[in-house]
């Protein structure tokens, strides 16, 4: 027969085995993230945010397509989204991904090109590529 600690009590004990970083390795370390691990969290966060608008915007294009107007409801998430955008990437990185996201395909699936300030095209189909041109405009 076996007894098992109540969950509370594991974790307690669990924790009794956790150490400090400091422990480890010495008081006055000064530990930073390295430049690298930086941009992958960046990328990361973008990519899910992006993946998470593109499936909004899908849904909301079903149910258009079904007849219910949801644009009334949408409205008030959109501007809030925006405004989180605004203060992650910047009011111009941001038209670019709004854009993108609910403006970039038409009824018919084709992908419109963007003409950046040198008047050349660009087809962006992926939110990996979204992410190239993007940083193309860091520290601007």
């Amino acid at each position: 027969m076996r007894f098992y600690l109540p969950l509370k009590l594991q974790n307690m004990k669990k924790k009794k085995h956790l150490k400090h970083l400091t422990d480890l390795i010495g008081k006055g370390i000064d530990i930073k993230e390295s430049p690298k691990t930086k941009k992958n969290k960046e990328k990361i966060l973008f990519d899910d945010i992006i993946t998470e608008l593109c499936r909004l915007e899908a849904k909301s294009q079903i149910i258009s397509s079904a007849g219910i107007n949801v644009m009334e409801y949408e409205e008030g998430y959109i501007f809030v989204i925006k405004l989180l955008l605004q203060k992650c990437y910047g009011e111009f990185k941001t038209q670019i991904i709004m854009w993108w996201v609910f403006e970039s395909i038409d009824p018919d699936g084709v992908v419109s090109a963007l003409v950046d300030e040198n008047k050349k095209e660009h087809i962006i189909n992926t939110k990996e590529e979204l992410y190239k041109f993007l940083k193309r405009y860091d520290g601007k």
